[in-house]
């Protein structure tokens, strides 16, 4: 599991964002705002009174939705693994608008790229990289971005992790969840 307390060389700005809402035109943008596309179902994050809306990603095959344990109840997540891969979606308590948060990663982090994105219309930056462990290096993938409701900003993250050795199997699978995110609002699920 990640230890999200030393997280990726990000700043992540809070930004106004619409679900499934159009990006700028030279930007890159998620192609359908689908995230049940690649197999008809998805994971969800559960739905709960404090948070207005939930996160969805495709749901692969072979992937299987696990508990999530962490301290903090206000934390909305889903968890998923298949085989040595873990993704974790979280949607964190919210703050006022305009909220820019900061997050480094430990020791020895190398960072394999760095970029802002579009994802279902909605500004995300992504970082990947690897961490040193004690029984192998870490193939490690954050998303981070943020959803303004009304005065109130829902930083949002993802993170994929995996042994370095076995990135090149599970990448695809991560650019399918970072591609296939979805923000729905409540109400209209």
């Amino acid at each position: 599991m990640i230890d999200f307390r030393h997280l990726v060389p990000a700043v992540i700005v809070a930004a106004s964002v619409t679900a499934c809402g159009g990006a700028e035109p030279d930007s890159p943008t998620h192609p359908s705002c689908n995230a049940s596309a690649p197999t008809g179902t998805v994971f969800a994050t559960e739905q709960r009174p404090d948070v207005p809306f939930t996160i969805q990603v495709p749901q692969l095959p072979g992937w299987q939705q696990t508990s999530v344990e962490e301290g903090d109840a206000a934390v909305s997540r889903i968890g998923f693994r298949k085989g040595t891969a873990t993704v974790t979606v979280r949607i964190l308590p919210a703050r006022g608008t305009s909220t820019v948060m900061g997050v480094s990663m430990g020791d020895g982090w190398r960072e394999l790229g760095s970029e802002t994105i579009s994802v279902c219309g909605l500004e995300a930056h992504r970082t990947t990289g690897i961490s040193p462990a004690s029984d192998g290096d870490l193939y490690e993938d954050f998303l981070g971005s943020a959803y303004d409701a009304g005065e109130m900003t829902y930083p949002i993250m993802m993170s994929a992790q995996t042994p370095a050795t076995d990135r090149d199997m599970y990448q695809p699978d991560f650019d399918t969840f970072v591609n296939g995110l979805q923000i729905v609002p409540q109400g209209t699920l």
